[in-house]
């Protein structure tokens, strides 16, 4: 371990066996003095790092040994069910609590928080390989509405209600 003279408590360190020489994933701890050494007020804190490579390196091969376990879904690369397009600082809002609530019936949702222009968000929309995107931009806010436009798929756009959720979750389910 490095760096241990700041640290007043407690320290731990997260390690694998499957990393060789680095096998380092996590640590952290108490530091309370160490504000304090660098000119400030007498602070207690707490911290930690981790090495998100190291990490992805793990549950690569954790997944490889158990295709059916939670580290396997981490790492999968399936595609979204939904890629939720959204513009205007109310639009953001109502599209947020959407992901959540599709999240929660079990719809793999992907939701762009960039800002960026429609035009923008519907080409990471494409490159998702979504088979929908959701469109909420302010009018569709205001007006309690979510626009579903296929993408991979043959058929038409539909406008629901966003309290509607058993509506938005068929039309979803449709291409599943």
């Amino acid at each position: 371990m490095r760096g241990l003279d700041y640290y007043g408590h407690t320290a731990f360190e997260i390690t694998s066996d499957q990393l060789g020489a680095q096998a380092t994933v996590c640590g952290g701890g108490r530091y309370d003095g160490l504000v304090e050494q660098l000119g400030g007020p007498s602070t207690p804190a707490v911290g930690w790092a981790l090495g998100m490579e190291r990490l992805m390196l793990v549950l690569e091969v954790a997944a490889s040994a158990n295709a059916d376990g939670t580290a396997a879904r981490l790492t999968s690369e399936k595609a979204p069910d939904l890629y939720l397009v959204n513009r205007g600082e109310q639009a953001e809002v109502v599209a947020l609590k959407l992901a959540r609530q599709l999240r929660a019936e079990g719809v793999l949702v992907e939701l762009d928080g960039s800002g960026a222009s429609f035009g923008k968000q519907f080409k990471r929309a494409d490159r998702s390989c979504s088979a929908w995107a959701a469109v909420i931009g302010d009018e569709e806010a205001e007006a309690g509405q979510v626009r579903l436009k296929p993408l991979l798929v043959e058929g038409e756009e539909h406008c629901l209600a966003l309290n509607d959720l058993d509506a938005v979750v068929a039309v979803l389910q449709t291409t599943r």
